[in-house]
């Protein structure tokens, strides 16, 4: 789900205009005869896919992966640390497209009025920026090396780099056969996956209803 959308979701659910409760599922409880269960929310059902997908930082992902490529080609000497910055960077930029997703809604549902602090939607906006901790890992295989297997990435560069002669090769291969294995990219989709199901879970328990004074 884009990052905008995950904000704007939340002022949805925040706000429950009394003029549109078709937004959230409400059913309106006739005038005679309500029959039981009548002016209720209903909640959708929601499939493990749509569970996973919830929390993709897609905005973040765009931006993460086009400038990391970059990186990786400008900085040769200095990857894991230019990964590193630029990984760390994005994961504070996320929250911000939450926040601009969930303010411009919150606008459209109170005549123009911007959001204060106590109504955002915190829990989204933690929640977005665990998500894309966990996704720039995958999506970015050897950002996602750089900092998970540090170790193995250096090891592994210092190897080819010193492959341009036969006895060279020869102690590349060795030294390559002597890193510890670690499959980066099989870590970074296992961690998506239990990220984005909890993430889901508990958003499902959040109650975003508009509080009454």
């Amino acid at each position: 789900m884009s990052l905008f959308n995950l904000g704007a979701t939340a002022a949805i659910r925040k706000t429950a205009p009394p003029a549109a409760p078709e937004r959230l599922g409400v059913i309106e409880a006739p005038v005679d005869g309500s029959p039981a269960g009548a002016g209720e929310t209903k909640q959708p059902e929601q499939s493990p896919l749509s569970a996973l997908v919830m929390f993709v930082p897609a905005e973040t992902i765009a931006i993460f992966v086009t400038v990391a490529t970059a990186l990786l080609v400008a900085f040769p000497d200095s990857p894991i640390t230019a990964s590193r910055v630029w990984y760390v960077f994005c994961i504070v930029l996320t929250p911000l497209f939450t926040w601009i997703g969930f303010a411009t809604q919150w606008r459209k549902d109170h005549g123009g009025d911007y959001p204060t602090t106590a109504v955002a939607p915190w829990f989204r906006i933690i929640a977005s920026m665990i998500a894309f901790a966990a996704w720039g890992l995958a999506v970015a295989p050897k950002v996602g090396s750089a900092i998970l297997c540090p170790h193995s990435f250096d090891t592994a560069a210092a190897a080819a780099a010193g492959a341009t002669t036969a006895a060279g090769a020869a102690v590349a291969a060795a030294t390559t056969a002597a890193i510890p294995a670690c499959n980066a990219e099989s870590l970074s989709g296992i961690i998506v996956i239990i990220v984005g199901v909890i993430l889901a879970a508990l958003d499902g328990l959040i109650d975003y209803s508009p509080k009454k004074p």
